[in-house]
């Protein structure tokens, strides 16, 4: 049989339930790949000219890596994913059991292509007591940090950078481009059509 090449518009890649080594499981592992050429019997014979990857993480898995790696003198800690927003709230402890309830408002952005972190917009603190500045710079310095700690887009297993981020309620959509065209590298072993 002679040797076949055979060109796609394009074609999608999905996994559901991708679970990283930080613990941070993400829903939905979908790249999409525009023409894409299969060439048979080279080692890498599948290529694309573009490919995007398209993550979800929902609200319970962001919070599930919060509740495991918890904040260091935060209590009651939980996130909401909102329209366009994200709201974390919690109690900073203060003296031994006492703490201060305390809701943290802002916008989830991409940071250097690699991650995501919470870009604070509004401070809300229960009782109408003005917690520092400093200190809500401190809680969100925490959260980025545990953010970053549980996920880099070098951890997955395609080269990516992020190029935007939307909240809806109860998860985030995380686009990248691909950065190796070669991504689907494979061999294609036969290609038979009739």
């Amino acid at each position: 049989m002679k040797s076949m090449n055979i060109q796609i518009g394009n074609a999608s890649i999905i996994a559901h339930d991708l679970r990283l080594d930080t613990g941070l499981e993400i829903l939905l592992f979908q790249i999409d790949a525009d023409q894409i050429t299969l060439e048979q019997g080279k080692l890498e014979g599948i290529s694309a000219d573009e490919a995007r990857l398209t993550l979800i993480i929902t609200e319970f898995a962001l919070n599930s890596c919060f509740h495991n790696a918890p904040l260091e003198g935060v209590n009651d800690f939980e996130i909401k994913m909102l329209s366009d927003r994200m709201e974390v709230c919690g109690k900073q402890a203060l003296i031994g059991k006492l703490g201060l309830p305390f809701k943290l408002r802002g916008k989830i952005v991409t940071s250097e292509g690699r991650t995501f972190r919470l870009s604070l917009t509004e401070a809300e603190i229960a009782h109408s007591i003005s917690l520092p500045e400093f200190m809500v710079n401190t809680i969100g310095e925490r959260i980025n940090a545990n953010i970053a700690s549980h996920f880099d887009i070098k951890l997955l297993p395609v080269p990516a950078e992020l190029t935007s981020i939307t909240i809806e309620p109860g998860r985030m959509i995380l686009k990248a481009k691909i950065l190796n065209s070669k991504v689907l590298t494979g061999e294609v072993r036969q290609i038979t059509a009739s």
